[in-house]
This record gives C-alpha cells, structure tokens and sequence, in this order.
C-alpha cells in the first residue's frame, strides 16, 4: 500500500469513525456485506473534473451514499471530500438511481479496508 493509500484510508476511517459515533447502522445490513452508518453531511463531488455540492446519508468500509440533484453515469471520473481541509477520495459510481429531483448514488472506494 502506497503513503498516498493509507493517507486517505486514514480520512476515511475517521469519517466512518464519526458517523460510527452520531449515526445508526443503517436498514440495508442483510442486503451488503460491508455494515453502513447514516451520516448525514454536506460533501463536495468531483465529478470528470467539476465540483458539484451533495449530502452524504450513509458511510462504510464498502462506500459513500450520497443524493445528487442530477444523474450521473457509472462511467463518471469521480472523487469525495468533505471539504477543502480533506483529500479528494477516488470512488467509482456503483449505482445511480433517479428519483424525483434527485439522484441516490452509491460510490464505491476505490480502495479495500
């Protein structure tokens, strides 16, 4: 593992740290094998190079979920933070399900705890 790797590793096990500590496990546990906290807190998402404002409602070793005004594709170059004191966090788009204004998007890390 690269200095780089375990330096956002350590960001993000603090944030799960935190939602761990404020939030509940969240109602999805049977269907993911990774355990999820809610946590409700404003991120900023790079999404192919442009910073759009999202609000995260749960965190875990496996991924972010957060909602989004738009739909974006699963082919999105995209990273996370919380804000400019934080790394960009590389993820992936697992999944991005529209709704009405609003997209529930799932990130996966692009590393493994």
């Amino acid at each position: 593992m690269t200095t780089q790797s375990a330096d956002l590793k350590a960001v993000v096990a603090e944030w799960i740290s935190e939602a761990a500590a404020t939030g509940h496990s969240d109602a999805y546990d049977a269907k993911r094998a990774n355990k999820r906290y809610e946590w409700y807190q404003q991120m900023e998402l790079l999404i192919d190079g442009e910073t759009s404002y999202v609000t995260c409602r749960d965190i875990g070793t496996g991924g972010i979920g957060v909602g989004l005004r738009s739909k974006i594709s699963e082919r999105s170059n995209v990273s996370i933070r919380r804000d400019s004191r934080d790394p960009w966090i590389p993820c992936r788009v697992a999944h991005c399900t529209q709704s009405i204004g609003k997209s529930s998007v799932g990130l996966q890390l692009d590393f493994d705890f």
